[in-house]
Parts: C-alpha cells; sequence; structure tokens
C-alpha cells in the first residue's frame, strides 16, 4: 500500500510564534511538510519560486506586498502553487479579492488545525 504524497507547505504571515505554531502543528500530520515560512509578501513569492510548495497558507495583512497581490504574483508565477488565505478579516471584500486574486480557499484565524488540514487537503486536489 503506498503512502500518500507529502503536501509541501508554504507558511507566509508577519506573525513569527503563528507561523512558528502552523508549523509544529503540522508536522504532527503524516501528509503535509512545511517548506518554508516568510514573514512578508515579497519573500512569499520569492520562496514560492525557489521552493515550489504545493500551498501556501497565507496572511491577507503583509509588510512589503499585502497577501492578495503576493496571491496573484504566486499564481502567475507558480500557477501549480495553490494558495489557502488564512486572516482576521471578516470584510466580504477582503474575501472577494483573494478569491479575484487565485486563492482556493478563505479561512479565519480562529479555525482549528482539522480546518485548516481539509482546506490545504481541498487545495491540492
Amino acid at each position: 500500500m503506498s503512502s500518500p504524497k507529502m503536501i509541501r507547505v508554504l507558511i507566509a504571515d508577519s506573525n513569527e510564534v503563528l507561523r512558528m505554531s502552523l508549523t509544529i502543528a503540522l508536522a504532527y500530520l503524516e501528509d503535509m511538510a512545511v517548506v518554508g515560512q516568510a514573514s512578508d509578501g515579497l519573500e512569499a513569492v520569492r520562496l514560492c519560486a525557489d521552493l515550489q510548495p504545493d500551498v501556501t497558507l497565507m496572511a491577507l495583512r503583509l509588510p512589503k506586498l499585502d497577501g492578495i497581490m503576493a496571491t496573484q504574483l504566486i499564481r502567475e508565477q507558480s500557477p501549480q502553487t495553490q494558495v489557502v488565505i488564512l486572516t482576521a478579516s471578516l470584510l466580504d471584500e477582503d474575501m472577494e479579492a483573494a478569491l479575484q486574486a487565485g486563492a482556493s480557499a478563505y479561512l479565519r484565524k480562529e479555525g482549528n488545525l482539522g480546518t485548516i488540514a481539509a482546506a490545504i487537503r481541498r487545495a491540492v486536489q
């Protein structure tokens, strides 16, 4: 029986504690591996080009380049990389802008690990 394909994840958030927490939490899942972390939007775009992750877990509010623009650039430059937005924003216009930029999903940061993992898995299917 073959093991499931490892999903390679990049985490892009300006909050170091959140990035580390997500990295640790996702390490417990047998089918996911965090391959990189970005603290701003420009770094996220660069790391996606370099690391070619399957999914980028992206914050909306990032320094240097916001999550919407970073999502759009990632989807243009690395179309095989899916983007899942993870944000505190409840604004409909943020969700619409993220989806128009090419995000596969839009999640609230208050979600649990199961919800985040399910969105990552759906994004690669």
